[in-house]
């Protein structure tokens, strides 16, 4: 046989093999095409369990009877590091918890073994009637609390013992600082754990958790995203929730304290509630109403029909707020049961904002002109609109420790500027004109030196003409400010807080004037006795970016001190830098009133 015919024979048996075989060949590709796609949605899912969500967090389908709210619990099923900083927190709160909904549900089964794993681990040794947890124990056992419903929530939240106390408070985004400042101020140093904040989104929920405070997310809501503005469309219907929460409550039986959170505690308000289990609700009293964010409720029928009454209110008149609803229904039951209990706190230990800040005059820490509250328990600060106003008047008189992401007030390397509005004029516009300079020229000069502001004290004057010392929030409003110059500023009584490091404290060093028309005008006399050091601008309008930089860039104090800063500073050279920082004054120095009405 010849090579050719050799290789012909071979060529025919191959041919007859693979066409024998060649009808397995769609089934192999088949099964091959298979496994690839198994492969691919075990490494993009972690498990096949029958749950999905799509990428807009809409939920399609399940074999598992839970709640959407299980999944957003699942963020939490690894431990929180005990070493974690808040702004540790805020990464992995972005980098975790928005991911987490692209994922298939783990099982059950694993799930369950999880927690059962971490319970074991974070038992906390509970004392009678009230437990002292830390924020370090919350996070540790409730870090992954799947709480199914909100039952579930109030019976791993609420007091032990007979009394089944429970404190809620409302939170949406953008009040979760005041929670957590809340918590630090008023909750934690007298033991008040028996705590559930009540969120309007999953964001709030995963924010507060991660903090080690308890949350459920009652009814997500898309204005919770914000603050709202009091009594607009969107701030009634969050109010509305607060009723219907606290009404759950106590149709399950908890005895509740609803409390908002722009309140400070100065002392326990369950030892000095006069409700020994005879009365059916006891409020804080604002002006002539009952005020709803403050008020402690048994689970009677008198109190439960005071929130059904409420939520009907509501219905029939979608433009009155709960503090309305809530003194219409008890004095519609007052009038027709002789067996309603209802105590009207005493004013001098529960105040209002009113009562509390403004007719006292309590503007800045350590006033030695205003006496203190000595019979205060609560004092609630309202009367002021704005999330930003009630923080600014907080910080003003230290109710705000809360230290954030940014260390506000623990920062170590941080540079501040100081300086006074020593002129006291006759003439209100002319002052007012004179203080408005010198604000523009101190956010000037810190701007061009990278340091921080801290505020000086203004001149406010009253209707008859009568002066006096007055705070950021008399002069400007406080929300448009911190739009422009958040972050870039801090409160008159900043360098006095208690967790400002000492160094920042001291007040030896040298003290500056920018001399100007303005100070050699008014300031003959200070400048005649050589008490500060004078800088003579080329020009009298105020000292050009070039000279401040020249005389101030080298000086490393940590506390930069000028004696004023009237008419201080010209104008930025570049005209995109003077064009950017005039956009910023303007939107930011807008006039308003104490209580920020405008």
């Amino acid at each position: 046989m010849t090579c050719s015919g050799l290789l012909n024979g071979v060529r025919l048996k191959l041919n007859r093999v693979l066409f024998r075989r060649s009808k397995l060949i769609p089934t192999l590709v088949g099964c091959l095409l298979l496994m690839v796609v198994v492969v691919v949605v075990v490494m993009r899912d972690g498990n096949v369990d029958g749950t999905y969500y799509d990428e807009d967090e809409t939920f399609l389908e399940t074999d598992w009877p839970s709640s959407r709210m299980e999944l957003e619990r699942s963020v939490y099923d690894r431990p929180l590091n005990e070493t974690d900083t808040n702004d540790e927190y805020t990464k992995k709160i972005g980098n975790h918890a928005d991911t987490v909904l692209s994922r298939k549900m783990k099982s059950s089964k694993q799930n369950e073994e999880k927690a059962n794993a971490t319970r074991g681990r974070n038992q906390l040794v509970a004392e009678p009637e009230r437990r002292n947890h830390t924020r370090a124990d919350i996070r540790n056992s409730r870090a992954s609390p799947r709480w199914r419903s909100y039952k579930e929530a109030l019976e791993a939240c609420a007091e032990n013992g007979t009394r089944r106390l429970i404190i809620l408070s409302l939170v949406d985004e953008g009040f979760i600082e005041m929670a957590l400042n809340f918590y630090d101020v008023s909750l934690k140093p007298y033991r008040l754990d028996m705590l559930l904040f009540i969120g309007l989104t999953y964001r709030t929920c995963r924010t507060l958790e991660r903090q080690g405070l308890p949350c459920y997310m009652y009814r997500e809501m898309e204005s919770g995203r914000q603050a709202s503005l009091f009594h607009s469309t969107v701030f009634l219907q969050k109010m509305n929730i607060r009723t219907d929460m606290v009404l759950e409550a106590l149709l399950l039986g908890y005895t509740v304290l609803h409390t908002d959170l722009d309140l400070t505690y100065f002392a326990d308000p369950l030892e000095h509630i006069p409700c020994r289990g005879v009365c059916d609700l006891a409020a804080l009293i604002d002006q002539d109403d009952y005020n709803a964010g403050f008020i402690f409720l048994r689970p009677t029928n008198n109190s439960i029909w005071i929130y059904r009454r409420m939520g009907e209110l509501a219905a029939a008149s979608p433009l009155l707020d709960d503090q309305d609803q809530l003194t219409q229904a008890i004095e519609e039951l007052e009038n027709n049961c002789i067996n309603f209990v209802v105590i009207r706190l005493d004013r001098g230990q529960f105040q209002n904002g009113l009562q509390y800040f403004e007719l006292a005059d309590r503007t800045f820490d350590g006033d030695d002109e205003i006496a203190p509250c000595t019979r205060c328990v609560v004092v609630h600060n309202n009367w002021i609109v704005s999330v930003e106003a009630k923080i600014y008047r907080f910080k003003e008189l230290h109710q705000w420790f809360y230290d954030g992401p940014q260390s506000y007030y623990t920062a170590v390397d941080r540079k501040y500027l100081l300086y006074s509005n020593p002129l006291r004029l006759e003439d209100p516009d002319e002052m007012e004109r004179l203080e408005r300079s010198a604000l523009i020229s101190a956010l000037a000069i810190c701007q061009l030196l990278n340091r921080t502001l801290v505020l000086p004290k203004f001149h406010c004057y009253d209707k008859d003409g009568r002066g006096k010392r007055c705070a950021l929030n008399s002069k400007f409003n406080v929300a448009s400010f911190d739009a422009e110059f958040s972050g870039h500023y801090r409160e008159h009584s900043f360098l006095d807080h208690p967790l400002v490091p000492e160094r920042f404290k001291s007040r030896s060093g040298p003290v500056f004037l920018i001399l100007t028309n303005v100070t050699e005008t008014y300031m003959a006399r200070v400048i005649r006795k050589g008490a500060i050091v004078v800088m003579r601008p080329k020009r009298p309008g105020g000292a050009t970016p070039s000279e401040i930089l020249h005389w101030y860039i080298m000086i490393d104090s940590p506390v930069l001190r000028f004696h004023s800063l009237y008419g201080a500073f010209s104008v930025f050279d570049r005209p995109s830098v003077r064009y950017e920082f005039q956009n910023k004054v303007n939107n930011g120095l807008k006039a308003s009133t104490y209580r920020q009405l405008d």
